[in-house]
């Protein structure tokens, strides 16, 4: 398929424009995209992605304007590719197409989605608007960082489920063609009752019943590990062997010589066959999701996305903090995710000032918290609110130390409101302590406290935007880490710019825009 590309010339009896033009608000993304699509999106941008010879394709920067409109408008590919050929503001932001330019199917979007995830460059249309900002000069030197939860596309499973996918899998691929171990599963277990999608009859109330079922699976699932073990295997055959092991190593343990569920939950668990990249994830101690977590930085004065990413749901926010943070950034707001004593450490040595809402330790139980004990880092000290004092002793295995109150807590009248340990109160020094009082210092300004206030929660109102459309904002349309990161920067983008026009943005600041 060679490229497209968009007609030059308006069709003088029957353009869009003639409709629109006057009748659209000049601040309206579909003005904006009229005017500057051929220099944000020109059809060359895409050239890549098409042969030289074969039929024309529908012109990129048409596609291109539609994926935007339609991450903005929360459409599936159906509806956006009916809103093309019925809604005469598309083909006005199109570049004015007129009234009988014909549409095309959805799957012209499926493809030129999948061209662009196999480029060299898939987040192309992200960073042509970021280059829109960039010239436009519309971002300053600060940041504000905050994330939120995006649910997968698919049902979370049970340890039943994605014990007999991972065995139905691991079948699957030892029959292919590419196998050399055709017939051996089935030799080695009775793989027919796990081929079955549906859950296997038996009274799942009956406690003995499920820990029956749950043994025999599992057996099953050692069987074929112990037999591929120390044999080769070609690539798909592999994963689906890996896959196996994960769900046994995660969710099974053995105890009196059975294979139980293991009462624990591991960290970085697997909840789907069909999308091996979702994970369990939490906003707060309360707040639970499963899937994943989108991260985004804004400029607080103009609100633009500055950066965004995609990352499994238990992934800590501080961890992608110094990613979403470009070379010319001077100050970053966050909220307490953030305000880890290593993240403000890493601040601090590329000399930004971190204006982050500093973790104070909780009160577990109603007991005496940390926050009450005075830590003197210089003098290696801490003073508890009883008014006595230890010397921190460093730790052997890392950095940091403790302080070890032991038997002065014997004959102390706080001792009940303190600690339950019979060995007495221990107070563990982290190796950013200094980093964090001196950040709960600055938190504990007014005037820093009001700042903070003031700025902040901008990005929360990004966020809203961002999620205000359950199908593609709050909830993923695609699965894997790869295509929800794409389909999330382009939702990013589609926000971008329509904060442009919101902004009113002069036609000479972002002419000329073509990023190849």
């Amino acid at each position: 398929m060679s490229l497209g590309t968009t007609p030059e010339t308006e069709d003088l009896y029957g353009s869009s424009a003639r409709l629109c033009d006057d009748a659209l608000a000049d601040n309206s993304i579909f003005k904006l995209l009229y005017r500057f699509g051929d220099e944000i999106f020109p059809d060359k941008f895409f050239s890549d992605l098409y042969d030289n010879l074969g039929r024309a394709s529908i012109p990129p920067r048409i596609l291109a304007t539609v994926m935007v409109l339609q991450r903005l408008h929360g459409l599936s590919d159906r509806e956006a590719a009916n809103a093309f050929t019925f809604d005469m503001r598309y083909k006005y932001a199109c570049g004015g197409l007129g009234y009988e330019y014909p549409g095309f199917v959805h799957t012209v979007l499926v493809d030129f989605r999948s061209r662009l995830a196999g480029s060299d460059s898939p987040t192309r249309i992200f960073d042509a608007i970021l280059e829109v900002v960039s010239r436009a000069k519309l971002v300053k030197e600060t940041r504000v960082l905050d994330s939120t939860p995006l649910y997968d596309a698919v049902a979370t499973m049970d340890t039943v489920t994605l014990l007999r996918r991972g065995i139905r899998g691991v079948y699957e691929e030892s029959v292919s063609k590419k196998s050399a171990y055709k017939g051996v599963v089935s030799q080695l277990i009775e793989v027919d009752r796990h081929l079955p999608s549906a859950k296997p009859i038996i009274n799942w109330d009956d406690p003995k019943e499920r820990d029956e079922l749950i043994n025999s699976i599992a057996k099953d699932a050692s069987v074929i590990l112990d037999y591929f073990e120390s044999r080769p295997t070609h690539g798909e055959l592999g994963a689906a062997l890996v896959f196996l092991s994960a769900i046994m190593g995660q969710d099974i343990e053995v105890s009196a010589d059975r294979y139980v569920i293991s009462k624990r939950v591991a960290k970085d668990r697997i909840i789907s066959s069909v999308d091996k990249d979702a994970r369990h994830g939490r906003k707060s101690s309360k707040s639970r999701f499963d899937g994943y977590k989108a991260h985004i930085a804004i400029d607080p004065e103009s609100e633009i996305i500055t950066a965004a990413s995609v990352t499994p749901g238990n992934v800590h926010d501080s961890s992608v903090a110094l990613d979403l943070i470009d070379e010319d950034v001077k100050a970053v707001y966050g909220d307490n995710a953030y305000g880890t004593g290593e993240l403000v450490d890493q601040f601090e040595q590329r000399f930004i000032e971190a204006h982050l809402k500093a973790k104070f330790p909780r009160r577990i139980d109603g007991l005496i918290p940390k926050s009450d004990f005075v830590i003197d880092l210089d003098k290696g000290t801490v003073t508890c609110p009883a008014g006595i004092t230890i010397v921190i002793r460093p730790k052997r295995t890392r950095d940091g130390g403790r302080a070890v109150f032991g038997k002065n807590c014997k004959s102390c009248h706080l001792v009940s409101q303190c600690t339950k340990s019979k060995s007495g109160r221990t107070i563990q020094i982290g190796p950013f302590e200094r980093q964090l009082q001196q950040a709960r210092l600055r938190f504990a300004d007014p005037a820093f406290r009001q700042d903070y206030r003031e700025t902040r929660p901008k990005v929360e109102r990004k966020l809203a935007h961002l999620t205000r459309r359950l199908h593609g904002g709050r909830r993923a349309r695609v699965r894997g880490i790869t295509k929800v990161t794409a389909d999330f920067l382009l939702l990013v983008a589609a926000q971008n710019l329509a904060r442009i026009a919101k902004l009113g943005v002069s036609p000479p600041k972002i002419l000329n825009v073509a990023p190849l």
